[in-house]
């Protein structure tokens, strides 16, 4: 294990006594707006919190765990990184250990990825137990007038919350049910969605996806005729993106891997081109776009550089130098 490595420390004595288990997707929304709609998990209602690491969040307290979602790109875009593609980060966060026990984990040794099958379905689970109101319902797709009636009521997290201080169990799985058949058949189904994007990047993390999708997951596919054409496993360090075909060595996505993905996969390069031009140059011609492309992903290359010399001193030992702003993008 690298941890057992850098640090010299056996993990099977690290006895864990917390454990935070987490997801980052790229939404089909703004994130802002999917967090916006998160209004109770289970039956307790979420709540705003704020924090000088994490900024602003919402949060659901358990007695054995607690579930937050925030604004992973807000957060390390203050931070000094350059995300400039929405990221969701929905996790939770074990103050006890007795449903871990349950799982096998009770030492940093214990989890492996076979471990980390159970916490798929915890993170899911838990997404399904969130009550969401869908905003993007068409309110004027419903005939019945108490249909529209009971949608802006469902939309107030006081009419739920109050079912729950009255006792009134029954009459809120009824109305939750109701809620979930007007967002069936009158919207996006965001919640759902959503659902799915967080389940392929979970396989794509712990290795179950196939090949294929975990290139299309992280946006890493090249088109090639030949299966050896290019160096394998050569990514760039700010987006991840296979650079096999630029010049050996190279760190960062260039002129070269920019032009070849705008000829050999289109949508690799508008994935690149929303994440890394802003709006300013999008009507000036492509040599100017690769250019400022280019010169945006050295910009981002140099702000990590300098974030993480600020965050983690030459003398003090880094768990998170390799990897993490790839996480954080994917």
């Amino acid at each position: 294990m690298d941890f057992q490595r850098k640090f010299n420390i056996d993990s099977g004595n690290c006895i864990l006594k917390c454990l935070e288990v987490g997801i980052n997707i790229n939404p089909i929304i703004e994130t802002n707006e999917i967090i916006e709609s998160c209004l109770l998990h289970k039956t307790k209602p979420f709540e705003y919190q704020k924090n000088s690491f994490e900024g602003k969040y919402k949060q659901v307290v358990h007695s054995q765990y607690i579930v937050k979602l925030y604004n992973k790109a807000l957060q390390y875009n203050s931070r000094g990184f350059n995300i400039l593609n929405d990221v969701m980060r929905f996790e939770i966060k074990y103050t006890k250990m007795e449903k871990l026990k349950k799982f096998g984990i009770e030492t940093l040794k214990d989890i492996s990825t076979t471990k980390l099958q159970a916490f798929k379905r915890e993170l899911l689970n838990e997404w399904q137990n969130v009550l969401f109101f869908d905003n993007t319902t068409r309110i004027d797709n419903l005939c019945k007038n108490s249909q529209k009636e009971a949608l802006l009521k469902y939309s107030n997290p006081i009419f739920w919350t109050g079912l729950v201080e009255n006792n009134q169990n029954e009459n809120f799985k009824y109305h939750k049910k109701q809620l979930q058949k007007l967002i069936l058949s009158n919207s996006k189904n965001i919640k759902r969605v959503t659902s799915e994007i967080m389940s392929k990047k979970i396989d794509f993390l712990i290795g179950t996806t196939t090949q294929n999708d975990r290139l299309i997951i992280a946006s890493k596919k090249v088109v090639s005729n030949s299966e050896n054409e290019f160096q394998k496993d050569c990514v760039c360090v700010v987006t991840g993106i296979n650079i096999s075909m630029q010049k050996k060595g190279s760190l960062l996505l260039s002129h070269t891997g920019l032009k070849y993905y705008f000829k050999n996969d289109k949508k690799v390069f508008e994935q690149i081109k929303r994440r890394y031009l802003s709006k300013r140059w999008h009507n000036s011609d492509f040599e100017k776009q690769v250019k400022e492309i280019a010169h945006n992903i050295r910009n981002a290359n140099s702000n990590q550089r300098i974030k993480q010399v600020k965050l983690y001193p030459a003398s003090q030992l880094n768990m998170f130098a390799s990897g993490f702003v790839s996480e954080v993008l994917y």
